[in-house]
């Protein structure tokens, strides 16, 4: 059975997640070039994240993906509601244990995706990343082969 090509709504959620699972270094990168905070990371997820189970609905992302999806969307809200802790700062990105876990989870939901889609034969994310675009960007260090 073929199936159409990934939805708008897929592809922001995948390049939700590839910011996500970025490097510290490439994430505050995005962030000067997108004039933000590291707050709009979480955020950003969380827009595509709402979308997440009607992607399932739709057989566009599995119960695997959406189970992490998950997970990562209960770190970001953990992060929220520890007020003693400076967790949205261009510094935490790189020493907070939670932005660390969120980054891990997003490597797996791209995993899961990325299998999920050679099972379907379909290409996981069939856009072209504009210059804002995470997908932009390599989820490495600076210096790292770049798409």
């Amino acid at each position: 059975m073929e199936r159409s090509r990934p939805s708008a709504h897929r592809r922001m959620l995948i390049e939700s997640v590839v910011l996500v699972a970025a490097a510290p270094s490439v994430q505050m990168a995005w962030l000067h070039q997108a004039g933000v905070e590291p707050d709009e990371i979480a955020l950003y997820f969380d827009d595509a994240f709402r979308l997440a189970e009607r992607l399932v609905e739709d057989g566009q992302i599995g119960q695997g993906a959406l189970a992490l999806l998950r997970m990562i969307d209960e770190v970001f809200d953990g992060m929220t509601q520890d007020t003693g802790a400076d967790r949205w700062s261009g510094e935490a990105l790189s020493t907070d244990a939670g932005w660390e876990r969120a980054r891990e989870l997003a490597c797996e939901v791209l995993i899961v995706t990325r299998v999920e889609a050679h099972q379907e034969d379909t290409d996981p994310v069939e856009a072209g990343p504009d210059a804002l675009s995470p997908a932009a960007w390599a989820v490495s260090e600076p210096g790292a082969r770049k798409p």
